[in-house]
């Protein structure tokens, strides 16, 4: 983006001796002191010890000034990005009586640079960066803030997430043992199984909507791959995929994707190892995992599919081609919002709840050749999705989509589903068939042999343990002061035998532990590499390292120890028992109900000679089960209500109407009406209905405004309240005023305006020149001139008003001000020559 140009622009200061440039903070520090606004705002969000914290504003300064006075946290440091405009003024106007070398500031140019001296990678590997916005840039009065937090954003949000995909392993190890008893058949075994054919990758998109009521209409001639959280919507029209995916590992997937357990005896189940396993411990049909049959180092590892991320679409796309698929369509994969601002199709709880239709976010153009908006993940998924379309061309395969309202990417070409040749005949079902009766049954011998190689992992983790507990001991000594060189050196040697063995006997195992806790041994990490190190630095930087071996040993092996019971009851589910207590308290312990549901399926004869007792804990896991499955006040339902809001339409109206966008207005108008109307049919009152009414007239008066319909738009601006009717509303209707000849409303909304701030006091002068009122003009700007005393243009009107008035002595006196502030001043010069 190009940065805003820096003008001098003089600090005005507040009644509480702050002072602030006004194009970037308005009169927010005339409410209140800086120290109480930004004690109230921030809390305790700026002073954790050992973080990076990447600031996007710095408030004309104050906010620095703030942290300055506060004392930074203890080893964090403090990059302010601001625009050249406020750096440039900042640098000329003010200096701070206390400065910090750990204290930065930098353009939307140089903060990466600047971030790189202050070591920001090595805060990356601790998960210890904070990214904040100034007062300024959560109140967007400049839109350099929104632009700039855009991109920012972005930026951090990648690097981010490629510092944690390489160190945070542990949730998703976790997950995977978890997982252990259920992640039976490798996706490797469908590899190229479905060589030259057609699949459609069913995706949560509002574009969903143009095709489903389609798909029927094929008939088993193209293979249907959905992702899990559409399954609602699918079974609502009568639609079973052949694959149903899934890869998120938190405990929310399984409130969006609960209702593809229904699907189990009709579609496949493909799933991540560390996929959320309330989800794959209820599944009661075949499944196939990506990845590696356990996490850590082992021969039952063999080469399997490892599916793309970061998204369940991208896995897809990634399984699709592993498949074979010569050609793969997408549908409901738009990467942008619908015309109507949903992100996901009619059904789910976003597309219920309504669009969140305050949020600023990026456009993006569409196949149509349409702008559409966007959200930061979903510019990144374009991104990697790219990449996969590139790489399914080098495998001899070709994406598709069947929208063209969805986000246009490089490589994938659009398709219109009434125009393609699908096949004419059902070549899908045979190898279906085929797939589920081979891999139907269960088998059993993995659930003992990965038992056994738990048992072999738990001695060598015993065994290691033994190791660093004795080096933590030997590293303590190590730094006492003996007489004996002969005892340190007996320390020392014991010390480098330890090191030998973990890189030697113990190698593949000890690196598994690195990699599974690298979150734990990368905060040993010191990011005051300046400092010099003691010897009690060096001490306890040993002890953390051995210490962050047994932290994940202990972690682990009570893990292990639960997957082992549940592996060994996986293998008892198989077989007739005396007493089912300790499956069914297994089940109900994790809330697997719906494996008690697959069990009374698979065993019929054996659930009628079931003990009362037992029989009585099924059906109540049963009924559990489907109450779970009926449930729709689910927490991810609560979470989208709560962040459904009106809050900042205002302000996204000003953005499109500065950014000309008058299609975003429109719809964003249109979006309005549509939510008032849902209201009203559904008796819903939400939060912020009252200012429904408000926003609408606010968003037609910058639609009209943009059409060229002036007078259309001042009365709908006249219909504004106090509270909807900001600095950026009364500018527009003075304007407005003035174009249509109406001064004396003019001189109303500027006076308002001048009260907001003194900024305007020389419109507000100028306007009552106009209405004849010199005696009040001039007080204006002698008002405006003892505070801005710098102002050539206000001295120049002040002058020309007291020479249209014939005061040819107090003309001279503003004349000699403005030739000390421009000696080269051609109005100024022609003034002193005409009297000389």
């Amino acid at each position: 983006m190009s940065e805003r140009q820096a003008q001098f622009e003089q600090y005005q200061i507040s009644k509480f001796d702050d002072p602030y440039l006004y194009s970037v903070n308005r009169n927010v520090f005339e409410k209140n002191s800086a120290k109480i606004i930004f004690d109230n705002f921030y809390e305790n969000r700026l002073w954790d010890e050992d973080y990076f914290y990447i600031i996007l504003g710095c408030d004309s300064g104050l906010l620095t000034n703030y942290i300055l006075e506060h004392g930074l946290a203890k080893g964090s440091r403090y990059l302010f990005i601001d625009s050249e405009h406020v750096l440039e003024n900042l640098k000329a106007q003010l200096s701070f009586t206390q400065w910090s070398d750990n204290i930065a500031f930098a353009s939307l140019a140089t903060w990466e640079v600047e971030s790189e001296k202050l070591s920001l990678q090595a805060y990356m590997y601790t998960d210890k960066v904070r990214y904040v916005k100034s007062i300024a840039a959560n109140d967007g009065y400049d839109n350099y803030y929104y632009q700039a937090n855009t991109e920012i954003a972005l930026k951090l949000e990648t690097q981010q997430h490629y510092t944690m995909v390489s160190l945070y392993r542990a949730p998703f190890v976790i997950k995977q043992i978890i997982n252990l008893a259920d992640n039976i058949n490798p996706m490797a075994a469908l590899k190229n199984k479905f060589g030259g054919m057609d699949c459609i990758i069913l995706g949560g998109g509002p574009s969903l909507d143009e095709v489903i009521d389609k798909l029927n209409s094929l008939e088993n001639k193209v293979v249907i791959i959905a992702v899990s959280r559409i399954a609602k919507r699918l079974l609502s029209e009568k639609i079973c995929p052949h694959f149903v995916i899934s890869v998120d590992p938190h405990e929310v997937s399984f409130d969006v994707s609960k209702e593809m357990l229904e699907m189990a005896d009709d579609a496949i189940f493909l799933h991540s190892t560390y996929v959320v396993p309330v989800l794959l411990g209820q599944w009661r049909g075949v499944a196939f995992h990506d990845g590696l049959r356990v996490p850590w180092p082992s021969e039952l590892s063999k080469d399997n599919v490892n599916l793309a991320g970061p998204t369940v679409t991208n896995s897809a796309i990634s399984a699709a081609i592993d498949f074979g698929f010569k050609r793969i369509f997408l549908s409901g994969v738009d990467l942008c919002y619908s015309s109507e601002g949903n992100t996901h199709a009619k059904g789910s709880n976003e597309a219920n709840v309504g669009p969140v239709l305050g949020k600023r976010e990026q456009w993006i153009r569409t196949y149509s050749g349409k702008m559409a908006e966007t959200m930061l993940t979903f510019i990144q998924a374009t991104k990697t999705i790219a990449e996969q379309a590139d790489f399914a061309i080098k495998e001899g395969a070709q994406l598709y989509n069947l929208s063209p309202n969805a986000a246009k990417i490089d490589n994938i070409l659009l398709a219109n589903f009434d125009d393609v040749d699908f096949a004419k005949e059902d070549l899908v079902t045979p190898i279906i068939n085929k797939i589920k009766h081979k891999y139907s049954k269960v088998n059993t011998q993995q659930f003992t042999d990965v038992s056994d190689d738990i048992d072999r992992l738990v001695d060598e983790l015993d065994e290691i343990k033994k190791v660093v507990e004795q080096a933590i001991t030997d590293n303590h000594n190590l730094y006492k002061t003996y007489d004996s060189e002969l005892e340190n050196a007996k320390i020392k040697e014991r010390i480098d035998q330890a090191e030998e063995l973990l890189s030697t006997t113990y190698e593949k195992t000890a690196t598994f532990l690195k990699k599974y806790g690298i979150h734990r041994f990368i905060q040993i990490a010191r990011t005051d590499g300046d400092s010099e190190w003691t010897d009690e630095d060096m001490e306890e930087v040993g002890r953390k390292y051995y210490q962050c071996f047994i932290d994940n040993i202990n972690e682990l092996k009570p893990l292990l120890a639960a997957a082992k019971k549940k592996l060994n009851l996986r293998l008892q589910e198989t077989i007739v028992q005396q007493d089912y207590h300790d499956i069914f308290e297994q089940w109900r312990s994790e809330k697997h109900f719906g494996r008690a549901y697959g069990w009374k399926l698979k065993n019929p004869a054996i659930y009628q000679e079931l003990n009362d007792l037992d029989k009585n804990e099924l059906d109540s896991q049963i009924a559990e089960y489907f109450a779970i499955l009926e449930n729709t006040d689910t927490y991810h339902l609560q979470r989208t209500k709560a962040q459904s809001s009106l809050s900042g339409v205002n302000r996204k109206a000003v953005y499109m109407f500065e950014a000309k966008n008058a299609d975003g207005l429109t719809s964003l108008t249109t979006n309005l009406e549509k939510l008032k109307k849902n209201q009203k049919q559904t008796k819903n009152i939400v939060k912020d209905n009252e200012n429904l009414d408000q926003l609408i007239i606010l968003c037609s008066a910058y639609s009209a405004l943009l059409q060229g319909n002036n007078r259309q738009a001042l009365q709908q601006f006249y219909q504004l309240d106090d509270h909807h009717l900001s600095e950026d509303e009364l500018i527009q209707i003075s304007v407005l005023e003035i174009d249509l000849n109406h001064y004396q409303q003019a001189e109303k909304s500027l006076k308002k305006l001048s009260e907001l701030t003194p900024a305007y006091q020389p419109q507000y002068a100028t306007i009552l020149k106009l209405n004849n009122k010199v005696t009040e003009a001039e007080n204006v700007y002698l008002s405006y001139l003892a505070q801005q005393s710098h102002d050539i243009k206000a001295w120049l009107a002040l002058a020309n008003l007291y020479l249209e008035n014939n005061a040819l002595a107090p003309a001279k006196e503003a004349f000699d001000k403005v030739r000390t502030l421009d000696p080269n001043n051609i109005e100024a010069k022609q003034f002193f020559d005409s009297i000389s």
